[in-house]
C-alpha cells in the first residue's frame, strides 16, 4: 500500500475530530485571573455582545476572577445583578459530587 493512498484516509480520520472540536469547546477558566469576563469568547462569543452598554456600567477590564467568590463559586449576587438573565444561566456551575 502506497503512502499516497493512506493520505486521503488520514485526512478524513483526523478532520472530523477537529470540527467536532470546534463546534463544542469552550474555554477552561481555572481561576479566572486570565480571562476578560465580558469580552473574552469563554461562552461562546463575548458576553458583551448581549449587554445593553449605553449605560456605561460595564468595565471590560473585569476579568472572571472578580465574579468568583471562592474555588469553584460563582458570587451570585454580583452575576444576577450585572449579567442578564439569559446569559447568567449560560454559565458554568461546579458539580457537588456528595459521598454516597
Amino acid at each position: 500500500m502506497s503512502p499516497k493512498f493512506l493520505v486521503p484516509f488520514v485526512e478524513k480520520y483526523l478532520s472530523w475530530p477537529t470540527a467536532l472540536l470546534l463546534q463544542g469547546v469552550v474555554k477552561r477558566i481555572g481561576n479566572g485571573e486570565s480571562t476578560r469576563f465580558w469580552t473574552d469568547s469563554w461562552l461562546g462569543s463575548p458576553i458583551i455582545n448581549e449587554v445593553d452598554q449605553s449605560s456605561g456600567a460595564v468595565d471590560l477590564n473585569e476579568r472572571v476572577a472578580d465574579y468568583i467568590s471562592a474555588p469553584g463559586v460563582w458570587n451570585a449576587d454580583l452575576l444576577f445583578s450585572s449579567v442578564p438573565s439569559k446569559v447568567a444561566v449560560r454559565l458554568p456551575f461546579a458539580q457537588n459530587k456528595q459521598p454516597s
